[in-house]
């Protein structure tokens, strides 16, 4: 079961990014000097159809100053913050500008990357929900095993469109995202 989930999510991510995918492969490497800030040049289109390329200065993790990778273990906070990168600890998650380069900040005051997969529920229709249910029998047994999978995977948050009223109540959390409709609301009463 956790190797189809995964494969699901997987392609589920593809599929989502498969424009950026495309992008990537066009990747040209340019000058890696100093001067240059180690960048790439990725090329990019603003939508799929567009026939035109853009050129964009791209910085990926390889090219990051002082980047080892598997130099040494990473621990993580129980949010998924990189404990040992540390900042002011508020008691809820905000962004800080750290070194050049912006990251949010968990509860705790390490810094975070949100690496989440986007509309993680049972589904809203009952032929969506009935596989759920027969094999966890109640949507929290369901979301516990979910929230589990993901963090076993190395995912530290769910994205839009999650169930995440039901996901909040499961004893290890992932940290969430919901979606506003801003102009939705706007002018409605408060």
């Amino acid at each position: 079961m956790r190797k189809v989930f995964c494969a699901f999510i997987l392609v589920g991510l593809s599929l989502g990014t498969i424009g950026n995918l495309c992008d990537l492969a066009q990747a040209e490497s340019r000058g890696q000097g100093a001067s240059e800030q180690n960048y790439i040049k990725v090329r990019v289109k603003r939508k799929p159809a567009d026939k035109d390329w853009t050129l964009r200065d791209t910085r990926t993790i390889e090219l990051l100053e002082g980047f080892q990778p598997g130099a040494k273990k990473i621990r993580w906070s129980r949010y998924g913050g990189r404990l040992g990168r540390k900042a002011e600890a508020k008691g809820y998650f905000y962004p800080k500008k750290v070194a050049e380069r912006w990251w949010l900040v968990d509860p705790d005051g390490n810094l975070f990357i949100n690496v989440g997969v986007c509309s993680v529920r049972m589904g809203r229709s009952e032929i969506s929900r009935r596989p759920g249910k027969e094999r966890f029998g109640t949507p929290e047994k369901w979301a516990e095993f979910s929230t589990e999978l993901l963090a076993e995977y190395g995912f530290n948050g769910t994205g839009g469109w999650s169930d995440s009223d039901l996901l909040r109540a499961v004893p290890h959390r992932l940290a969430y995202t919901l979606s506003w409709s801003f102009m939705g609301a706007f002018g409605s009463p408060r």
